[in-house]
């Protein structure tokens, strides 16, 4: 369950990309456009993808060759009655908004290719909203405390006391939903067999777990023993582990995420390692060991979990970009580690 294999950062595969090891597809980097708009690209090469060639299925669009030294600038440019909202995917730590930049040396291109050239990637996506459009944005969890605090000192059950308005548990959905029907607290969560299929509450065994609130669609691990069993560990940095940092970057969870969306795991094969701020919404931090909903999640333990967020990195230029952020369920701590320590992985789908 534990692969070794380190992987050095480079421009297309790793400085330079949100993605990291999402650079290529069996030597291609695919377009994607949601909305109205065209990604143009700027060095002249015959690349770029317009909404009409998009909407066509165009080579132009889905095959994007990669040989050679590439370099490749994009740029996002709206269509009338739209404005450009983000890019989703690879693009590297030099780029500025509406632009695009991805850069590799052909020896790197050849080692991706031979390596990884199998792994199916999301495409280098274009998102372009319509003005005055509401853009969406992804839903928080409530803390899952319920209590409230007295003053001077002390805690009381009941959400009471004289500053009771000030305070977390009279507002937000643990103050609306304050049972245990589908999550405690706040929280609202539905059971999913390994077809996506929504599960009652008398279910025994279930592969998945759909946030109400987020969308978002969470992994159950096993003790089976297998690839999703809840004691594998992992350093940092495969598949969907975001770019923009220096340092090395590892495969070890390469097998969890690619054996996921290749069984297209609970009907869906657009798996990844969450981001910080996506496992943080993950906690309840009325309890501790493990500070998750264990009726849903059955397999969580009180440890470290990584998230696909490289650290900023330090002030010391050697130690750069080393370390990467975890959320520890044991306490709901929040931190950064070092990339080499091994920890555990809940994948995730959906979002952005």
């Amino acid at each position: 369950m534990k692969i070794k294999t380190k992987l050095k950062q480079h421009n297309l595969c790793g400085i330079g990309l949100v993605f990291i090891l999402l650079a290529l597809q069996a030597c291609k980097h695919p377009l994607a456009i949601q909305g109205e708009g065209d990604i143009v690209e700027l060095n002249e090469t015959g690349r770029g993808c317009t909404l009409e060639q998009f909407q066509a299925g165009a080579t132009a669009c889905t095959e994007n060759e990669v040989s050679g030294d590439y370099l490749v600038n994009y740029r996002a440019v709206p269509r009338d009655g739209w404005w450009f909202v983000r890019w989703e995917g690879p693009c590297g730590h030099l780029s500025e908004s509406p632009d695009c930049r991805i850069e590799s040396p052909a020896s790197w291109v050849a080692y991706w290719d031979a390596t990884f050239g199998g792994v199916e990637i999301p495409a280098t996506k274009a998102v372009f909203a319509e003005i005055g459009a509401e853009v969406k944005v992804l839903p928080l969890n409530d803390t899952g405390v319920p209590w409230g605090g007295n003053y001077p000192s002390g805690n009381n059950s009941s959400c009471s006391g004289e500053t009771v308005a000030q305070q977390d548990c009279a507002h937000g959905r643990d103050s609306l939903f304050d049972d245990d029907d589908d999550g405690h607290s706040g929280f609202s969560f539905t059971r999913l067999d390994n077809t996506g299929a929504a599960l009652g509450d008398e279910a025994l065994i279930w592969s998945c777990v759909v946030d109400n609130v987020t969308s978002l669609v969470w992994e159950v691990k096993t003790i089976d023993g297998g690839v999703q069993d809840q004691g594998a560990t992992y350093r940092w940095g495969g598949v969907s582990a975001l770019a923009g940092a220096p340092g090395d970057y590892y495969s070890d969870w390469n097998v969890l995420v690619n054996l996921a969306r290749s069984e297209s795991l609970c009907g869906y094969s657009d798996w990844r390692v969450p981001t910080v701020k996506e496992l943080e919404n993950l906690r309840f931090l009325k309890r501790s060991r493990p500070a998750v909903d264990r009726n849903f999640f059955s397999g969580a333990l009180s440890q470290p979990y990584w998230t696909a967020t490289p650290a900023a990195g330090s002030t010391n230029a050697e130690e750069e970009g080393a370390d990467a952020w975890y959320v520890d369920f044991s306490d709901s701590a929040v931190g950064v580690g070092s990339r080499t320590e091994e920890r555990r992985v809940r994948l995730v789908r959906g979002g952005f």
